[in-house]
């Protein structure tokens, strides 16, 4: 794994307690799909915080992150010049067969962010963006998305922005009209249960959010249990995935 030297060219809030940092790169940045991250090097911490990855071209990336430790409190406080290291991209993102024509994208909170680059990753195929927020202080890159999206559908929990409600059930709404070929998940352990529960008869694949240690693979920090068969494996987060098939994962 190759460690980037990465200068910070925009740290901005964007939402309540979320920030998006754009950074350039002297060396060319090798290329990356949707649904992968990065491992950035924190001044003062000895461990690394795995991110999403937004978007990533020769010289360029970006990331969404929430303010949710030390860690990210001292990423947030960081100025325009400033340098971190970071190894990426790591993991396997979402993998999608050439056959796919029409794919939905189902989002909760930060979770939305790994699904926004999985479009341009595959500018052939037409998605419908289901992304769902608790109230409008939180909502982020919709902009971006009803820019990419056939369509678009944005809920918060309160109403005060797009629909009312959560954005499993707007997708549930649509599923019957819509002949998608797959959903793509990313969110909460409570959201993945749901939409589990909800037995979608077409294959959903779902990137998964664990702490991590190393991002490499070596400190078993982020396992999670994985259906192979008739055995239940512990699998590793950071390298087997972040994307698994959603009927695998033991919830």
């Amino acid at each position: 794994m190759k460690d980037y030297n990465l200068t910070i060219i925009s740290n901005n809030q964007i939402a309540r307690d979320v920030f998006k940092t754009e950074f350039s790169c002297q060396e060319q940045l090798p290329s990356f799909i949707g649904g992968q991250f990065l491992h950035l090097q924190v001044p003062c911490k000895i461990l690394r915080r795995p991110l999403g990855i937004l978007e990533m071209t020769a010289n360029y990336c970006s990331i969404v992150y929430a303010v949710v430790g030390e860690g990210t409190r001292i990423l947030s406080k960081m100025k325009k010049g400033d340098c971190l290291k970071a190894m990426l991209p790591l993991g396997n993102g979402f993998v999608l067969p050439k056959t796919y024509k029409k794919v939905a994208l189902l989002g909760g909170g930060l979770g939305v962010v790994p699904l926004l680059p999985v479009i341009n990753t595959y500018p052939e195929i037409e998605f419908c963006s289901y992304m769902g927020f608790k109230s409008r202080d939180d909502v982020i890159l919709y902009d971006e998305f009803n820019k990419l999206s056939k369509k678009i559908c944005f809920t918060t929990e309160d109403g005060s922005f797009g629909s009312c409600g959560f954005s499993i059930d707007a997708l549930k709404d649509d599923l019957e009209t819509n002949n998608f070929d797959a959903v793509l998940v990313c969110g909460s352990i409570p959201m993945l249960k749901e939409v589990k529960k909800a037995n979608f008869k077409i294959p959903v694949y779902v990137s998964m959010e664990e702490r991590m240690g190393c991002g490499v693979g070596a400190c078993l920090v982020c396992t999670c249990q994985v259906k192979k068969g008739n055995n239940i494996e512990n699998l590793r987060v950071c390298i087997d995935g972040p994307v698994f098939k959603l009927d695998e994962v033991a919830l």
